[in-house]
């Protein structure tokens, strides 16, 4: 069965609780390389420290859950920094220097340390940390490159090194590689993209992202893209990496990682009523919060089915836990589960989903109504639709059955009849009995 879902984050305290929702999957965000190998290698070799992860590997392992890495090259040592060029840290958003390249003495240090890192966890009996019980095959070199790197080619070199590194200790191993963030840019008319294009910020991303695309494909398996505006703007960015793939003569799988899962509220695109709930969450506004949370568990599934349906294999939900001392406030929010563990609607919209459509073997949008969002579902058992709508309306629906299972977000369930079905804002899920 195609796994298609994962969730952002592995902070072993919640790994429990997060399993409950079935997706199978948790993504440990923001390892750097640094983390593993503070010092360059003397004379007796490499010595990488390994404790850290291992302890909470081991921890996720207890629930079955697979992993995956997210690996920056981050590591002052043996990287070249421009200092001119500044960058926002993803982690911290302070400023740093813009990544220009591995500096070629040390290539082969970064090559040593993917090969070990894909070699300690590739449970193939040798090497492997000690008491490993699942492969972890899916690594992603960087993440929002083209917000953090100055030039493609060192990226490209970067991404090139450690896919033949990792390839070496594992055939197994799939390198991810992107995490591109192009915000709400291919759902803007061509004279907003054109004003917009000559902000050297979007020009710099643009030419990245095409010349990396143009430059880099035997290097890589999957190209992620972080999918965390509104979900409007999904089909046309996930087309616009498709053609650019095509004019390059191929095509790789594309899924969503860091897809976040509430209202983006903040960056140059708010609206003055965004910026208004933004200061109220800030504020720690009761109602505010509580609006927040009955979007989030809308829009999570809003978008991860749009983008399945604009060709997207695989979405991994952001985050588990809010992250209240992150430098963007939304994500204070994101969480499917608050500081205290507390599981938010958005928990029990994701569990619905993955139990409904987990595995699915195709899907595509059918035609129902103006401002209807209708999707078919195909499971190797099943059909299932999915629909929403901007406003709330009556339709008739296209299922061939007197009866039918409505399951809302929330997983409580009923039985009604397809004909004068009313349907709002808050997705649900269909099915004939």
């Amino acid at each position: 069965i195609t796994q298609r879902f994962g969730t952002d984050g592995l902070s072993p305290r919640w790994i429990e609780r997060i399993a409950e929702i079935g997706d199978g999957c948790s993504g440990a965000n923001d390892l750097r390389w640094e983390m593993f190998e503070p010092k360059p290698p003397g004379l007796s070799g490499h010595s990488y420290h390994w404790t850290k992860i291992d302890n909470g590997i081991r921890k996720v392992q207890t629930t079955g859950r697979k992993i995956q890495m997210t690996i920056r090259a981050f590591n002052r040592w043996a990287v070249e920094y421009n200092d001119q060029s500044l960058v926002h840290d993803a982690a911290t958003g302070h400023k740093t220097g813009a990544f220009v390249r591995i500096k070629s003495k040390h290539l082969s240090d970064w090559a040593a340390f993917i090969k070990a890192l894909v070699e300690r966890y590739d449970c193939d009996g040798h090497n492997d940390m000690p008491g490993l019980k699942y492969p972890i095959n899916l690594f992603q070199i960087g993440e929002e490159a083209d917000n953090v790197w100055a030039d493609a080619a060192g990226y490209s070199e970067t991404v090139c090194t450690a896919y033949h590194a990792s390839k070496s200790a594992s055939l197994n191993a799939q390198i991810m590689v992107g995490g591109f963030n192009t915000s709400v840019f291919f759902n803007l008319s061509r004279k907003e993209q054109n004003r917009l294009i000559k902000n050297p910020v979007f020009e710099h991303k643009i030419n990245f992202i095409k010349k990396f695309l143009a430059t880099s494909e035997p290097c890589f398996d999957i190209l992620t893209l972080h999918l965390n505006r509104g979900y409007m703007d999904i089909p046309p960015t996930v087309k616009w990496f498709q053609e650019v793939m095509a004019q390059n003569s191929y095509q790789k799988p594309i899924w969503s990682e860091d897809t976040s899962s509430g209202p983006f509220l903040s960056g140059i695109f708010a609206t003055p009523e965004d910026k208004r709930n933004l200061k109220m969450l800030g504020q720690g506004a009761t109602k505010t919060i509580e609006w927040f949370e009955k979007e989030q568990a809308k829009l999570l599934v809003k978008k991860a089915i749009t983008a399945f349906a604009s060709g997207v294999g695989r979405v991994f939900i952001s985050t588990e836990v809010d992250y209240f001392d992150y430098y963007m406030p939304e994500w204070k929010h994101m969480g499917l589960l608050d500081a205290s563990g507390r599981r938010k609607p958005a928990f029990f919209s994701f569990k619905t989903m993955v139990s409904k459509i987990d595995g699915f073997t195709a899907i595509e949008r059918v035609s129902l109504a103006t401002d209807v969002f209708a999707f078919r579902i195909k499971k190797p058992s099943q059909e299932i639709y999915v629909l929403w709508s901007e406003k709330e309306r009556f339709i008739d629906l296209p299922i061939k059955s007197t009866k039918i299972k409505v399951t809302d977000i929330s997983g409580s369930t009923m039985t009604t009849s397809p004909f004068r079905f009313h349907i709002s804002t808050s997705p649900v899920f269909l099915e004939k009995i």
